[in-house]
């Protein structure tokens, strides 16, 4: 909900002319808060508590979760008539709450120039590595725990890792009163070449394995849990006793350190075999996503002037106007607390720029001014 209070530094004798509630500032009848300069072909000279004009002032929390601080300068009896000039002035950054997410100090410490809201969007392109992993055995009982703090009971689940570098994957397989579980340490940088596969067959009735590597690597070493080993892309070894064992293959290249990677295997062994092997593949998804820019420190000038209403951004969305400088501030000061009991600051600045109608963004006035100082409230 917007919350807006009043500022008003009176001459004395205006104060008690109109009735205005009395609010804690100067009592020296000179005008502090003011805007004196040019808007378009016309000269402005608005100064609170002459000839009607109200310094008003309040914060709000906008669409995109950022405090503004405005102020405007209107008819001391009606808050959105003519003439309306208004300044406001977004935090430095996002916030769930109702409070800066600084202090006030800064938002006009950080620069002391302000630049333009703008309407465009950023378009966010994230490239992520899908895995999909293929157990040895569909039927029966998974779970997968991935290394990374994440886990799964799908079969063949597939995982986005959050990280990159090596995550020891473990696939546990299992019956209602049995399981088995076999441990992979997979490279899980973005598209890596390190990363080690095999199949294999095995002739039951000479049991012989033949064993088939992938490609990438200029050295395999095999270990086929029974004391034999072999090297090459490729190999063949015959199991000389019935058994379950583990066949191991580390390989290596140029760019990566000896990787392995593991299956298990039954060699007509009677004994009940849950097969927790597993292979798995990747595909680089590109998602584009179009999100509004954040204007976290952005300023707005809105000006009312004969019907029309101009801003100091174009009303037009595929532009970046956050480079367009709108307000440079001098300094800033602590004030005392407005009529409904808000902090306040006094800030002086100057202005150069542009305001474009809101209606036909085509029409625009230029504003100038080498002296404004205006109030702000603040949580």
């Amino acid at each position: 909900m917007k919350r807006f209070s009043h500022i008003l530094v009176p001459l004395i004798l205006l104060l008690a002319a109109c009735g205005k509630k009395e609010v804690p500032g100067s009592t020296t009848g000179q005008p502090v808060f003011m805007f004196q300069g040019s808007i378009g072909p016309d000269t402005v000279n608005y100064q609170a508590g002459v000839n009607h004009i109200y310094m008003f002032t309040g914060f709000f929390k906008d669409t995109q979760n950022l405090v503004t601080l405005k102020s405007y300068f209107a008819p001391d009896n009606c808050t959105n008539c003519e003439p309306y000039l208004s300044f406001e002035v977004r935090d430095i950054d996002a916030s769930n709450s109702n409070f800066l997410v600084g202090k006030i100090e800064d938002i006009f410490t950080g620069s002391n120039t302000f630049n333009s809201f703008s309407l465009d969007s950023l378009l966010t392109t994230t490239t992520t590595e899908t895995f999909t992993f293929y157990p040895e055995n569909l039927q029966g009982t998974h779970y997968w725990d991935f290394g990374d703090g994440t886990n799964s009971t799908m079969a063949n689940p597939t995982h986005v890792f959050s990280s990159g570098g090596l995550k020891a994957v473990k696939h546990v397989f299992g019956s209602v009163v049995l399981s088995d579980s076999i441990t992979n340490t997979i490279n899980t940088d973005f598209n890596s070449t390190c990363r080690p596969q095999f199949s294999y067959f095995l002739d039951s009735l000479t049991d012989q394995v033949s064993v088939f590597a992938n490609q990438g690597f200029t050295s395999y070493l095999w270990n086929y849990g029974d004391g034999s080993i072999g090297i090459g892309q490729t190999d063949t070894s015959t199991y000389l006793n019935h058994g379950i064992f583990t066949i191991t293959l580390d390989a290596q290249n140029s760019t990566c350190s000896t990787t392995s990677f593991k299956r298990k295997i039954n060699v007509s062994s009677t004994s009940t075999f849950l097969d927790p092997s597993y292979g798995y593949a990747t595909s680089i998804n590109t998602v584009t996503s179009v999100i509004p820019r954040l204007n976290k420190s952005a300023f707005i000038i809105t000006y009312k002037n004969n019907g029309k209403e101009y801003r100091s951004y174009k009303n037009v969305k595929g532009i970046n106007q956050s480079g367009n400088p709108v307000f440079t501030f001098k300094d800033f000061s602590f004030y005392d607390k407005n009529e409904h009991g808000e902090k306040t600051i006094k800030v002086r600045g100057t202005i150069d720029t542009y305001l474009y109608n809101y209606a036909d963004y085509t029409d625009s006035i230029r504003i100038t001014s080498n002296n404004v100082v205006v109030a702000a409230a603040y949580p």
